[in-house]
């Protein structure tokens, strides 16, 4: 039987980054971790027993699984054990909080009630929320196992209200209740907020709202405009909109900040049940009772916008003139104003159009819509016949934003009437190989968190890479004041096969290293070269080819879709590096003779997205915008758009998407396809 790709890639990162002894159990491992993941404690414990011994990056991970899975099937001594030569040996785990409770959760289960409690004392005032309400659990049960009773109640009282998400606080209001005589016990009205509010953080919505009404019915006065406030807030996230509605009008007794938040809730409540007067009134309510409030920006910006939509033009446009001036520096600017330059540009008024994007442009709040506002200032100038003056202006939006679908837009445009696939002459510095960044490369970085990193790195070919993230974050932070080590993790990301790591911290972390550039041009053509890597090129390059599409193209469309990380499930349950619905995959797979396999193997995902990807161009007569926009939305909403504004020209007809996910979504996707073309020629 011939190897994956994937099953190569697995063997080659363990020779590289792991010592014969989880070398030789790289299957039994993955076996026994996803065992523990499921609470199958039994095998996790047969399958990974031979691992305690193991020396390579993912040692922890053995530990903390079978030293829990031993504690979870009565073995409290030899999963005790474990865990201490966890912290022992690895003492910077991400596991070592967990570790630690779960050593005094053994020490109490032993009878060392005493020994149990010293333990879970000195830890816990170092723990975060994730592993201090089940502390405070263990610590409670110590408490009553050594008669303290009162003391011992009150942290299982606190773990109930404080830490409802806790996988014990069930048990803490059980071990209350036998406490108690059989009687579950009830506490003040007042007492019950914190547990709704934290059921509400976690978006635990339901419960939150039974929380919330029981509130409501303790009947303290005090508390009830908040509860019902709150309960409405719990209806809106649930999309229970009609029903918000009857709860989010705040009473006197609310807090501001609370009833900004509600009223605005209020009038998308109203929107979204059809009630389209009473969310115009509501949101001008937020705007005139909270202005220069971010709650009374967006309102104005939602009224807008609602006027926009029914047609009524001129009603919008002093809307966004008036959200324009009262917040210059607003997050929902921009967005009004180029709503406002689209309306007028689609009616063909030039000079109203124009106006509102000279006022886009000067305020911009970064260089994507700085670029976006020149290049539809420049389209102006072309309709109206000024052609010089529109190639000037192109050229001055490719200069303003780089490396970005408006950059790219533009300079096809100085080169004239190219096809819109074509990718355009780039500025020759777009595609000199960048400096390195200073100190990078000295040797000294990478330092601090390299650990972290050899962790997700390992994690990723054999079928973890879901738990890698969290290690990535953890080296990035330990290297927070370290720009050059920050640089050094991300490039070494970027080399070896866990390719999400540039692409989802690159840019989150690209301001606090940026300055290792002598200049903003090398800065920028760094960027570039970070945030894009030939992921899975080998694969891609052969679905390509089989599939007589462009493999830069398949690239592309996979950065965008699944970020390069191969484990993702969307809530539609679209998985894998090219998000497939798994009966959609089964089929495609079925008719070209492919056999069942896994969508989260990039060997099987990559091939039937490339085929899902050829199918749509020709459904689309080989029509990017169409294709990308069917892949996003559904090809049904693509057909609907292309007889409805279809015949436009291609940049006028991805502007007028309606849907504003597929909308970014298109304009990314070919800005992703250009970059790769410019970048791997």
């Amino acid at each position: 039987m011939k190897r994956s790709l994937l099953g190569t890639l697995s063997i080659a990162i363990c020779l590289h980054l792991c010592p014969a002894g989880l070398r030789a159990d790289t299957a039994a491992f993955k076996h026994g971790y996803e065992s523990f993941l499921q609470g199958d404690y039994g095998s996790a414990v047969a399958q990974l027993s031979s691992q305690a011994e193991s020396k390579g990056p993912l040692r922890d991970y053995v530990l903390w699984a079978l030293g829990k899975s031993r504690l979870e099937t009565g073995d409290n001594e030899g999963g005790r054990k474990t865990l201490e030569a966890l912290l022992r040996d690895e003492p910077g785990s991400l596991f070592a909080d967990a570790a630690q409770v779960q050593i005094g959760r053994s020490l109490q289960a032993q009878g060392e009630a005493a020994q149990a409690k010293e333990h879970l004392q000195k830890i816990l005032p170092g723990l975060g929320d994730a592993s201090r309400g089940e502390a405070l659990y263990y610590l409670g049960l110590s408490k009553l196992s050594l008669k303290e009773t009162e003391a011992g109640l009150a942290d299982l009282k606190e773990v109930y209200l404080k830490y409802p998400t806790s996988p014990v606080a069930d048990q803490a209001l059980s071990q209350l209740t036998q406490s108690s005589g059989g009687r579950t016990p009830t506490w003040g009205t007042a007492e019950y907020l914190p547990r709704a509010e934290a059921f509400f953080q976690a978006k635990s919505y339901t419960k939150a709202l039974q929380v919330y009404e029981q509130i409501i019915a303790g009947g303290d006065p005090g508390l009830r405009d908040l509860a019902r406030v709150k309960k409405g807030e719990c209806l809106f996230n649930l999309k229970r909109y009609g029903d918000a509605v009857l709860f989010l009008e705040p009473g006197p007794s609310v807090p501001a900040e609370i009833a900004r938040g509600a009223l605005l809730d209020l009038g998308m409540s109203r929107l979204r049940s059809q009630d389209e007067a009473g969310a115009v009134a509501t949101f001008e309510r937020v705007q005139r009772l909270y202005p220069g409030t971010p709650e009374g920006e967006e309102a104005l910006y939602r009224a807008g916008m609602i006027a926009h939509q029914a047609g009524r033009l001129s009603e919008a446009a002093e809307v966004f003139r008036r959200l324009a001036q009262a917040y210059p520096q607003g997050n929902f600017r921009d967005k009004a104003l180029w709503a406002a330059a689209w309306n007028a540009y689609r009616r063909g008024n030039w000079d109203e159009s124009l106006q509102w994007l000279s006022s886009m442009e000067q305020g911009a709040a970064d260089a994507a819509t700085r670029g976006k506002a020149l290049y539809w200032q420049a389209r102006v100038q072309e309709r109206r016949g000024k052609k010089s003056e529109a190639q000037a202006t192109f050229a001055k939006a490719a200069q303003a934003s780089p490396y970005s679908y408006y950059g790219f837009m533009a300079l096809k445009k100085t080169k004239g009437p190219e096809p819109f696939p074509e990718t355009p002459a780039v500025p020759p510095e777009w595609k000199a190989p960048p400096p390195a960044p200073r100190g990078a490369g000295d040797g000294k970085a990478g330092t601090h968190g390299d650990l972290h990193l050899r962790k997700a790195e390992a994690l990723v070919p054999i079928g973890l890479g879901r738990l890698a993230p969290a290690e990535v974050e953890a080296a990035l932070k330990q290297n927070e004041g370290h720009p050059a080590g920050l640089a050094a993790l991300l490039e070494a990301g970027k080399k070896s096969s866990a390719y999400f790591i540039p692409v989802q911290f690159g840019q989150k972390y690209w301001d606090r290293f940026k300055g290792l550039f002598a200049d903003a041009a090398s800065a920028e053509s760094y960027r570039n070269r970070l945030l894009y890597p030939y992921a899975y090129r080998g694969l891609i390059e052969k679905a390509a080819a089989r599939f007589s599409v462009p493999p830069h193209l398949v690239v592309a469309l996979m950065r965008q879709e699944s970020g390069f990380m191969p484990w993702i499930s969307s809530s539609a349950n679209a998985q894998g590096l090219m998000q497939l619905i798994p009966s959609t995959a089964a089929g495609r797979a079925k008719a070209l003779g492919i056999p069942p396999g896994n969508l989260f193997d990039p060997e099987y995902n990559i091939p039937l997205g490339t085929a899902e990807l050829k199918a749509m161009l020709d459904r689309f007569g080989g029509n990017w915008a169409l294709a990308f926009a069917g892949y996003n939305a559904g090809p049904g909403r693509a057909r609907q758009w292309n007889e409805s504004f279809g015949s436009l020209p291609i940049d006028e007809f991805v502007e007028e998407i309606p849907f504003s996910e597929t909308n970014l979504y298109v304009k990314l996707v070919m800005r992703n396809y250009w970059s790769y073309k410019t970048l791997y020629p």
